[in-house]
């Protein structure tokens, strides 16, 4: 993605200014659902991101995850199923927003 100047390619450009704007619109919609939801089910899904972005990466690019990160992967997914087990029935009934 470096050209033999040294500068970034076009297609690198293209997929840094697409990042920004994802970034750009990403920020207000978390803003915005942290007025809206819970803590925890917004963490819930905060959480859940770095899986997500595993998954793009295969769909867009190819990449698999070796072992350690399969691995990884599932952990989280894990976390967040036993976090979201929890919370849901520890979570006092006045912080419920309805």
């Amino acid at each position: 993605m470096i050209s033999e100047s040294g500068w970034p390619l076009p297609n690198a450009w293209s997929w840094a200014i697409l990042l920004g704007l994802i970034v750009a619109v990403w920020l207000p919609l978390y803003y915005a659902a942290l007025r809206r939801m819970t803590v925890w089910k917004l963490r819930t899904w905060m959480l859940t991101v770095p899986v997500l972005v595993a998954l793009a990466d295969w769909l867009f690019w190819g990449t698999c995850l070796n072992g350690q990160q399969s691995l990884g992967a599932a952990m989280v997914m894990g976390g967040l199923v036993v976090l979201t087990f929890v919370e849901r029935y520890n979570v006092p009934k006045d912080m419920h927003i309805q």
